[in-house]
């Protein structure tokens, strides 16, 4: 019997405008960043290049520097001909760590600057104090930079146009070999996808329009001017929540860097030259849940203040990035989008089209899902074992969203969390050690 649309009720017609209206809002944007992402181009290097590896200042934050994944990121920066590598640690346990690590790494670029006071921004601003070339590339601890020789002129290229305040590179997980099907391959499963479908988000703003909703803490490069400055320094070490009720954070300073330079009329660059990838660590069980979290609020303390403070203004420059990152990324409730769009399919189509229709819509979904990951479903076949158990995590991580709601107001950086927990329990040690031997 053919489907005749006119003999529709008016009440089921609200039904199925309603679900046009949610598919468009949902999938619209998937389809435009998928077309984006493909045509995504990288940034030439030039011939003759305004700036050079010596102009380049590395500066590392961390709080232990005695561990093989740190020195493996070291060893990565400091294969490039960089004019220095500042490390700046903090605790009293990596303070203790100095002596040994310096043993180990004599290389005379490297500055080591120590704090007893754990806290990131603290940590940033401190070295930036010791820089005198033009570029700054901040690198997290646990990222590795490529040993292609044209790795740091293909990160400087876009620094070109004067315009540029910043430039990242395409960031990917390292696949730990895990064997396939097992428990921690699954979280690293995880990890890398997860860097994966941000990547293809980022790349297709950037190629769209030329913005970018968050410059990677994991790793950038700014021009030293900018982090400098003594009006943003004071801004970045004084940032505060809700009226300012709650901070100053130390947490999500990537958003602030951001919402910076947007502000002050910068752009920001991803370089998608192969030479330029950099590779992290990232997928493991609980730490990603936690991570998870903590993203989750990040996006939402931040989104709101990015349209109030920086993107409200930056409509007509950057209109694709406000809405597909401030606007659609503030509500990302796949799950619910999903049974809603079933219910209104139900509640809208004649009995006997019901099933033919759910059935097309669960394959649009699926196969938009596997379309974005399959990037990384080429490059390891092997993962495709993690599918159906990765759609179940990321229908989960609806109802972790509802969670963070209300608790917003946490602003904990769990690795930093844990660091002082681990030093009252060294003191408590040593107290008792110095108890016993004096009774």
């Amino acid at each position: 019997m053919a489907f005749d649309a006119g003999d529709l009720p008016r009440g089921n017609w609200k039904w199925l405008m309603a679900f046009t209206t949610l598919f468009l809002f949902r999938y619209v944007r998937s389809v435009v960043n998928t077309i984006a992402f493909y045509c995504a181009k990288p940034t030439p290097i030039p011939l003759n290049p305004t700036y050079k590896s010596s102009d380049v200042t590395v500066i590392i934050c961390t709080l232990d520097i005695l561990n093989d994944i740190f020195f493996e990121t070291v060893e990565s920066v400091l294969a490039h001909p960089i004019h220095f590598l500042i490390l700046s640690i903090a605790s009293s346990k990596a303070g203790s760590q100095i002596p040994e690590f310096r043993a180990k790494y004599p290389d005379p670029r490297i500055k080591i600057i120590h704090t007893n006071v754990i806290n990131k921004r603290e940590q940033c601003v401190a070295a930036w104090q010791h820089v005198q070339t033009e570029i700054i590339a901040m690198v997290d601890d646990h990222c590795f930079w490529s040993s292609n020789t044209k790795f740091i002129p293909a990160i400087l290229a876009p620094f070109e146009d004067p315009t540029t305040g910043a430039v990242t590179s395409v960031i990917e997980v390292r696949h730990m070999s895990h064997p396939t099907g097992s428990w921690c391959g699954f979280w690293n499963y995880l990890g890398m996808t997860y860097l994966v479908r941000r990547t293809r988000e980022y790349l297709a703003t950037n190629t769209i329009d030329g913005g970018l909703c968050t410059v990677p803490g994991r790793w950038s490069a700014f021009r030293s001017s900018i982090l400098k400055d003594p009006d943003f320094i004071h801004h970045f070490l004084n940032e505060y929540l809700f009226f300012g009720l709650i901070g100053p954070l130390n947490v999500d300073e990537d958003k602030c860097v951001t919402r910076w330079i947007m502000r002050r009329g910068w752009t920001a660059r991803i370089q998608t030259a192969p030479e330029s990838r950099v590779e992290t660590i990232l997928g493991e069980y609980p730490k990603f849940i936690e991570q998870c979290i903590r993203w989750t609020r990040t996006t939402y303390r931040s989104e709101p203040r990015n349209l109030v403070m920086g993107y409200g203004m930056l409509w007509v420059s950057y209109p694709w990035t406000v809405y597909s990152h401030s606007i659609y990324g503030f509500f990302r409730f796949s799950l619910f989008y999903e049974v809603a769009m079933f219910w209104m399919l139900h509640r809208g189509l004649p009995a006997q089209w019901i099933v033919l229709a759910c059935c097309s819509l669960a394959v649009w979904i699926v196969a938009m899902k596997f379309l974005k990951l399959y990037p990384h479903f080429k490059k390891h076949p092997e993962d495709i074992v993690y599918f159906p158990a990765g759609l179940l995590f990321a229908a989960m991580c609806s109802f972790l969203k509802i969670w963070v709601w209300f608790t917003l107001w946490d602003i904990s950086w769990g690795r930093v969390k844990n660091a002082l927990k681990l030093e009252a329990e060294e003191r408590d040690v040593d107290h008792c050690l110095k108890k016993s031997k004096a009774e």
